[in-house]
């Protein structure tokens, strides 16, 4: 299996470079402006709808408390001879830039080099409605600053590409049993990928590749190392998906009545409310100890005519079927591929047994929550029991905890 794993690999990098987040994108060194016209008119698309300026306001206002209460950070970038402004960023920006520096670092130099120069941005620039508020245009990023030559400096209050819609709404829904578990441990559960197919969960098309995924697979291997039939190359699938772990979240701008139902069932727990932003900033921390921990939003495919495309980690991991599109995953996907790829059949099999059901990461919910919103038909000592290991174990939540909108009365009853 040794020489499979090498072809895979070499076989994967002669594909067409393909993002974190589902899209072909050239290398970061071509400019913006050197894009063809339909990538960079989806770009300008995508970053027109997220970064209004409207929500480069809102942005904007998050940005401004951070700097009153908060230390800021310099720009990470050296300055090749004296320039008139220093720039320096607010916590949540630096957590943009370590987000984003991963693959567009030149990018986020040059705009730096802009906003120190101080001459002028002309038409890149759009004036906020707020104090010394701006929004920087510039090639696949939008940078929300605030601008004050008299104090020789400009603050940076947010950066955007267009891969991330920074305020989307992103939910969580834990049964009782898991939010008690949540809130004790501060421990994120990763299910294995594999364990996601039965009845009670639910799809079995689950970590399962495309045909034409598993038809490229083959005909690669066979003009590389000879011809494998079906069965044996379903083999490095389900190797991948024993392998692979995954938290799936959702995206909404307002909680689920569908949600509550399908994964709350004892009519107790709570939701999590954050934002994608936040997400990707513990994506960010995340990555420091497992760099096969990713972030993405699920593709809703026909898995037998849509063709999707191939990515360094085990893109079935991000595909289901179109009829669950409703709804609009995205998911932390940590892929053990030092397993999946660990040698010969025995060898492999050895090292995937060794996993367990699920893995357990610890986070900081505080940093990461914005709003805990219970069942909206929680038991009376349901909702005393979280509150109650809120108050010991997470306090900085508690002021977070909010009623479901569900439980509101229809209008006229009272």
């Amino acid at each position: 299996m040794t020489g499979a794993r090498s072809f895979f690999f070499g076989f994967r990098d002669t594909l067409m470079a393909v993002n974190d987040w589902n899209i072909e994108l050239p290398d970061d060194l071509v400019p913006f402006e050197r894009l063809d016209g339909n990538r960079r008119s989806f770009l300008t698309d995508r970053l027109n709808e997220q970064f209004t300026t409207e929500a480069a306001a809102q942005l904007y206002d998050l940005g401004r408390e951070e700097e009153k209460n908060g230390p800021l950070v310099a720009a990470p970038v050296e300055e090749h001879r004296p320039s008139p402004l220093k720039v320096e960023l607010v916590p949540s920006a630096h957590a943009d830039w370590q987000c984003f520096s991963r693959r567009l670092a030149p990018s986020l130099e040059a705009a730096v080099h802009v906003l120190r120069s101080d001459a002028g941005y002309g038409s890149s620039v759009v004036p906020l409605m707020r104090d010394q508020g701006f929004l920087l245009r510039h090639g696949h990023l939008r940078v929300v600053y605030r601008r004050a030559p008299h104090e020789k400096r400009v603050v940076l209050h947010a950066i955007g590409c267009w891969a991330v819609n920074p305020l989307a709404k992103v939910w969580r829904y834990f049964s009782q049993m898991k939010a008690e578990d949540l809130l004790t441990t501060s421990d994120l559960y990763l299910r294995r990928l594999d364990l996601l197919t039965s009845e009670f969960e639910g799809d079995p098309y689950e970590g399962t590749p495309t045909f034409h995924m598993l038809y490229m697979y083959r005909r690669a291997h066979a003009e590389t190392l000879g011809p494998i039939d079906e069965g044996e190359a379903m083999k490095r699938y389900e190797h991948e998906r024993r392998a692979t772990f995954v938290s799936c979240w959702q995206k909404s701008e307002h909680e689920s009545w569908w949600m509550w139902k399908q994964y709350c069932a004892d009519n107790g727990g709570f939701a999590l409310q954050t934002t994608e932003r936040k997400l990707h900033h513990l994506l960010t921390v995340l990555r420091e100890k497992r760099d096969t921990l990713y972030l993405r939003s699920v593709h809703y495919a026909d898995h037998w005519d849509d063709d999707p495309l191939p990515h360094d980690v085990p893109e079935q991991a991000f595909l289901k079927p179109v009829w669950f599109s409703d709804e609009k995953e995205i998911r932390f996907v940590w892929f053990r591929g030092e397993h999946a790829y660990a040698g010969t059949e025995e060898q492999i099999e050895a090292a995937l047994s060794k996993l367990d059901k699920g893995e357990r990461i610890k986070l900081s919910l505080a940093s990461v929550v914005d709003r805990v919103v219970l069942h909206p038909f929680c038991k009376k000592d349901q909702r005393e029991k979280i509150l109650a290991i809120l108050e010991d174990k997470q306090r900085d939540l508690a002021p977070r905890v909010a009623d479901s909108a569900i439980r509101k009365k229809p209008v006229g009853r009272t």
